[in-house]
């Protein structure tokens, strides 16, 4: 509540509290929920480094112990903050793998998850394409806004990776 209200330092401090008693329990896969929401924490924050560094952690445990889901949040993490640190080709990168991670694990990914890497990538590649200006990239991305607003992310999904060969073209 405190993140979502902007009370970004108040935030972090609960997160830090919550953190360290889902470490004390040994709950993993809490404690790297807890990572994934300060990584967000920092983006909001505009600290890029903070959040690529715990992004990279939350990977690199999220491989390790099997969580699918987290290794697909900190890839779309990490995109974001190389996008925002111009490091396009590394995020397109970064999504492109999330992407097929969450096609491969299809239904298993939850549903928050995918509608996240589906708004960051569509954001990326959109802002790249209305600073170009680019009206047949505008077109497609339209069609895949309109779907991400109906949620009908299983259709997305086949066809975002389209939207960043067209990203990645133009980088």
């Amino acid at each position: 509540m405190a993140m979502a209200e902007g009370k970004f330092s108040e935030a972090k401090d609960k997160l830090e509290a919550s953190l360290a008693i889902m470490e004390k329990l040994g709950a993993m896969y809490d404690v790297l929920s807890a990572y994934d929401d300060l990584a967000n924490l920092a983006l909001a924050e505009k600290d890029f480094s903070t959040a690529e560094e715990i992004a990279l952690l939350l990977e690199r445990q999220g491989k390790t112990l099997g969580y699918v889901d987290l290794n697909i949040r900190a890839l779309t993490i990490l995109a974001d903050c190389e996008a925002k640190t111009g490091r396009k080709g590394e995020a397109a990168s970064d999504y492109s793998e999330a992407l097929k991670l969450a096609k491969d694990r299809g239904e298993a990914t939850y549903s928050k998850t995918l509608y996240q890497l589906s708004s960051k990538v569509l954001e990326c590649v959109e802002e790249d394409f209305g600073a170009k200006k680019k009206p047949e990239g505008k077109s497609f991305l339209g069609n895949l806004k309109a779907k991400l607003e109906k949620r009908e992310i299983k259709d997305l999904l086949e066809k975002l990776p389209a939207a960043l060969d067209l990203y990645k073209s133009e980088n």
